[in-house]
C-alpha cells in the first residue's frame, strides 16, 4: 500500500440516505458533505436521530448511500473494509462470552480462512497492555467491568492495524470516572498509533476534550450544521477541562446545536 494513499483523507460528497419503513420512505442523511484529514480526530456531535451513527456506519461500508459518493483513504468504503483499513468500535462491547480477552482480541484475524499467528498473539498482548489491560489476557468478559471490556473491544478493533477507527459512543454507557479515563487513554493510544479516528458522541464536554475538530449535525434529516476546530494544547489531561478556552467551547458547541 502506497504512501500517498495512507495520506488522502475520508471525502465525503453530498450523501444522503433513505430507508423504507412501514410508515413510507425515512429519509436519514441529506446532502452530507465534509473532508476529514488522514491522521486527525473528528467528533460527530448532535442529538438523538441526526444520523450521526448512519453516517459512521456509511464510511465503514455497512450500509451504503442512496445519494453522494465516500471515499477512504483513496478508496471505497468497501475496499477500505476488505483491505483491513477499517476499525469499528461499538457502544456495546460485544465481546465473545465464551473467549478470554486475547482471544476476542484475535478474532478479526480469524474470520474466514485466516489463523491467528504467534506473531499475531504478541501483538494482541501489546494492544491489552496499550490499553491498560496487560495483567488481563486470559480473563472472561464476565470476570471484566463494563470499562475493560471496551478496552478489550478497542484493542479487538486495532489488531488489523487499521489507518481509519470509527468509534460509535464506545463510553456512553460508562460511569464519568471511568469514561474520563478512557478518554484520556484514547488521547494515548491516537498519537501513539496515528490513526484516524472518527467518533460519535452525544457529549459536548467529551466533544471538545477529544477532538481537533467537531461536525454538530441536526435531525430530520441529517445534515451537517456547522463544523468547528478545537484549538486547546495537544497534550491533554483533565486539567485542560478547567482552561477558560475549554468552556467557550463548550459553549459554542451548545449554542451549535441549539440552532442546529
Amino acid at each position: 500500500m502506497s504512501n500517498v494513499k495512507t495520506m488522502e483523507p475520508i471525502l465525503i460528497e453530498g450523501v444522503g440516505i433513505t430507508f423504507d419503513t412501514a410508515g413510507g420512505p425515512v429519509t436519514a442523511l441529506e446532502g452530507v458533505s465534509v473532508q476529514l484529514e488522514a491522521g486527525s480526530f473528528t467528533s460527530l456531535l448532535g442529538p438523538s436521530g441526526c444520523g450521526k451513527s448512519t453516517l459512521l456506519r456509511i464510511i465503514s461500508d455497512l450500509l451504503t448511500p442512496t445519494a453522494g459518493t465516500v471515499t477512504v483513504l483513496g478508496q471505497t468504503p468497501q475496499s477500505a473494509r476488505e483491505g483491513r483499513d477499517l476499525g469499528f468500535v461499538f457502544q456495546d462491547a460485544a465481546l465473545l462470552p465464551w473467549r478470554n480477552a486475547i482471544e476476542n482480541v484475535l478474532l478479526p484475524l480469524e474470520i474466514g480462512p485466516g489463523k491467528a499467528t504467534g506473531e499475531d498473539r504478541d501483538r494482541a498482548q501489546e494492544l491489552l497492555a496499550l490499553v491498560g489491560l496487560g495483567g488481563r489476557a486470559e480473563a472472561l468478559p464476565s470476570q471484566l467491568s463494563g470499562g475493560q471490556r471496551q478496552r478489550v473491544s478497542i484493542a479487538r478493533a486495532l489488531i488489523t492495524r487499521p489507518k481509519v477507527l470509527l468509534m460509535d459512543e464506545p463510553f456512553g454507557a460508562l460511569d464519568e470516572i471511568t469514561r474520563d479515563r478512557l478518554n484520556e487513554e484514547l488521547l494515548s493510544i491516537w498519537k501513539l498509533t496515528g490513526t484516524t479516528i472518527v467518533f460519535v458522541t452525544h457529549s459536548i464536554a467529551e466533544a471538545v476534550f477529544l477532538s481537533q475538530r467537531v461536525v454538530v449535525m441536526s435531525a430530520q434529516p441529517g445534515r451537517i450544521s456547522q463544523v468547528h476546530d478545537i484549538d486547546l494544547p495537544g497534550d491533554r489531561s483533565r486539567a485542560v477541562r478547567t482552561l477558560p478556552e475549554f468552556g467557550e467551547y463548550e459553549a459554542l458547541l451548545r449554542q451549535a446545536l441549539e440552532g442546529a
